[in-house]
């Protein structure tokens, strides 16, 4: 789940979820559904934000990859929050 920044208009915040998963498929990982919402209203503020889109991918990869791809996430600055779960 992604929290991208409200910043980037409707266009570049699908070319944010697309580099992602982009980035899952090149380390071999395999893209299963993925949605973006409309610019919602967070519950609380997020680096001085008020509204955000709301992502989700659902994905398999391997654990070892699990670690670059957060890293990469937390360092793209069109995405605010972000949250990798283990589904069964």
């Amino acid at each position: 789940m992604l929290v991208v920044t409200p910043d980037l208009p409707d266009d570049q915040v699908k070319k944010v979820v697309e580099a992602i998963s982009n980035e899952i498929a090149k380390e071999g990982g395999q893209i299963g559904e993925s949605t973006v919402s409309a610019k919602q209203r967070l519950p609380y503020r997020l680096a001085k934000r008020d509204d955000g889109y709301y992502a989700t991918l659902k994905f398999q990869a391997q654990p070892s990859s699990i670690a670059n791809l957060e890293e990469r996430l937390r360092l793209n600055q069109g995405i605010l929050r972000h949250l990798v779960m283990r589904s069964k």
